[in-house]
């Protein structure tokens, strides 16, 4: 287990699906929000979400100020469930969630680790005007890897370098690979939103990496838990198997649920001369 920078993870892992927002569009409209525009906030994909996920809603009207939760609150896990001066709420089944970015057309949310697979509805708030109920439903298990601006896999080097074109894996090297809703953690008895060490999941023996549609033997996989200090985020380290090409696709997945296909692991292959 390899301790990493709040900071990268943050910016350029989570904060990088936040995007540029436009003014609220009105105070006495309602916010505006669909089914389709729920997503899980490392894929971008609809209908992904299980206990201890990111989540993100993209609409109208969402929110009347741009917010997020600092850098503090992330690390000890007292994320808020109000946008300062209660002008603003997220919750499933009338249970506000903790939130952690907010705009006009954006919010990002977690929904909590002591939830339970299952049927929920979503709504929102926003000085007191109430947009829709929106079902959804929670899996045990939605597994999604985050992905950097260029579409690589979000990763990092056990000395906490980023995985990209200018710093690839390399087969044979160890590397940490980021995502969200890998399901419920071996132990669950710490206080807040944010455990303070290592915490693999139940079903890390079920687990599956795929590198080049190929799945990676489980000697080649040491940890599936918990990123200490960061709400709904996971991690996977893992060691790179040998390539026969570069820049790999890579997929993980429990019991036939992959994440989302196409996203590649920035690596150089087998053939390629190390410096």
């Amino acid at each position: 287990m390899h301790g990493i920078g709040l900071q990268s993870i943050l910016v350029v892992f989570f904060w990088a699906a936040a995007v540029a927002t436009a003014p609220a569009q009105s105070l006495l409209l309602p916010p505006d929000y669909s089914p389709a525009s729920i997503v899980n906030a490392a894929s971008q994909r609809p209908g992904r979400f299980a206990p201890n996920t990111l989540v993100t809603v993209y609409g109208l009207n969402l929110a009347s100020i741009s917010w997020s939760v600092s850098e503090a609150n992330l690390f000890l896990g007292a994320i808020p469930t109000a946008l300062p001066g209660d002008r603003g709420f997220l919750r499933l089944n009338n249970i506000p969630m903790p939130l952690l970015f907010a705009s006009p057309s954006q919010i990002n949310f977690l929904i909590p680790p002591g939830f339970r697979p299952g049927a929920r509805s979503l709504d929102i708030t926003r000085d007191l005007v109430r947009g829709p109920l929106i079902p959804i439903t929670l899996s045990a298990a939605a597994p999604e890897l985050f992905r950097m601006p260029d579409s690589f896999a979000a990763a990092t080097h056990p000395d906490g370098r980023i995985v990209n074109a200018e710093n690839p894996a390399r087969p044979g090297g160890i590397i940490v690979v980021y995502g969200t809703g890998f399901g419920p953690f071996l132990q669950q008895d710490f206080q807040g939103l944010s455990p303070t060490r290592p915490l693999e999941i139940q079903r890390a023996a079920d687990f599956v990496v795929r590198i080049a549609g190929i799945p990676l033997p489980p000697n080649s996989i040491f940890y599936v838990g918990v990123t200490p200090h960061f709400a709904g985020l996971y991690q996977i380290n893992l060691r790179v198997p040998p390539l026969e090409e570069p820049n790999p696709t890579i997929e993980v997945g429990i019991d036939g649920d992959f994440s989302l296909p196409g996203l590649r692991l920035a690596a150089i292959n087998s053939a390629t001369p190390t410096p």
